[in-house]
């Protein structure tokens, strides 16, 4: 008696494959591992940290399996020397450009009803959601706050 070998289907990737990545990796004649190393170069040229890029991750970005997130994206358009558009990328990151633990973690404890508030502020403001909160974060490190609220002094802030 013969085993019935069930096809299964084949998985298809999340999102479209970018072929505006793809296109101009290969119009430079670089390899997976070249666009790995310019991301890290631009990383370190800039002061961004070290990203943990490699061909694997290239390849995925380029299939649709994955998206860069705005720090990739970033970086790419760094390494490439155009704007995000030419690389298949958002020109403005939204809360769909974000990976989903990045968002999560912004947005970890901040009520609902204030989310759409500063989301609505940043849109206004023609800000991304992450700069928005790192300006916020910058200006209560102008006046002296840390995470509580509280002043260098003692007092509390309104």
């Amino acid at each position: 008696m013969a085993e019935s070998v069930s096809a299964t289907p084949a998985r298809r990737p999340p999102w479209p494959p970018n072929t505006r990545l793809k296109r101009e990796r290969l119009q430079r004649g670089w390899t997976q591992d070249d666009v790995a190393q310019a991301v890290a170069d631009a990383a370190g040229a800039s002061d961004m940290g070290t990203p943990a890029v490699d061909a694997n991750m290239v390849s995925r970005w380029e299939q649709g399996w994955n998206r860069p997130g705005p720090y990739y994206a970033r970086l790419l358009c760094m390494a490439f020397e155009l704007r995000p558009k030419h690389l298949g990328l958002p020109e403005r990151p939204t809360i769909d450009g974000y990976s989903r633990r990045t968002f999560r973690r912004m947005t970890l404890r901040v009520p609902p009803t204030i989310h759409r508030r500063v989301l609505q502020a940043a849109q206004v403001a023609g800000l991304s959601l992450q700069d928005w909160w790192m300006r916020a974060a910058e200006a209560r490190l102008a006046v002296g706050e840390d995470d509580a609220g509280t002043r260098a002094n003692g007092s509390r802030s309104s």
